[in-house]
């Protein structure tokens, strides 16, 4: 408050460095995911402006093309070997996250990537165990493993409960929602 203080920017004075700056011609820009943490004397001195975040359906089209298929291949999964239905990106949006950009989204569907992965290395697992244990003279060949699917229904095995319930009212087009 001080700093914004037109009475006392002219005459700022750093505690650290114990020197005094003149701020008065200084503009100062910050950025918030909410204004509900700004003090009300600190908002009244500041000029708002809001910028917008994406809708759903961008995010969804967005996780589709770059967030998905980077976190696979981070997971050394191939894209192409995933099934992973738009349900399950509007899932995770709607029950583990809540932000206008798609950081916690990538971080969600990170987490999956990594679950995915695990259990793709417990099934080679298994099937090589299997094969080694049905003819040890067999030539030694990785054994084929099925599609990987991410289904919605599984989301809450994957990342826990999901933090943030969709009730009806956010879901219904009315006045004032």
């Amino acid at each position: 408050l001080e700093v914004l203080d037109p009475e006392q920017n002219a005459r700022f004075s750093d505690h650290f460095l114990e020197l005094e700056y003149d701020l008065s011609q200084v503009l100062f820009v910050t950025t918030a995911n909410t204004l509900a943490t700004v003090p009300e004397p600190l908002r009244d001195r500041m000029e708002i402006v809001r910028i917008p975040g994406y809708l759903e359906p961008e995010k969804v089209r967005i996780a589709e093309r770059f967030l998905v298929p980077r976190q696979l291949r981070e997971c050394a999964l191939d894209p192409d070997a995933v099934e992973w239905p738009e349900a399950v990106t509007t899932a995770i949006l709607r029950g583990w996250t809540r932000e206008a950009g798609v950081r916690e989204l990538e971080r969600r569907i990170g987490r999956v990537a990594l679950k995915l992965a695990r259990q793709r290395a417990e099934a080679r697992e298994a099937a090589e165990a299997a094969r080694a244990a049905a003819g040890a003279g067999e030539r030694r060949r990785r054994p084929r493993l099925p599609r990987l699917v991410v289904r919605a229904a599984d989301l809450p095995a994957l990342l826990g409960p999901p933090p943030f319930e969709t009730d009806a009212a956010t879901l219904e087009d009315k006045v004032g929602v």
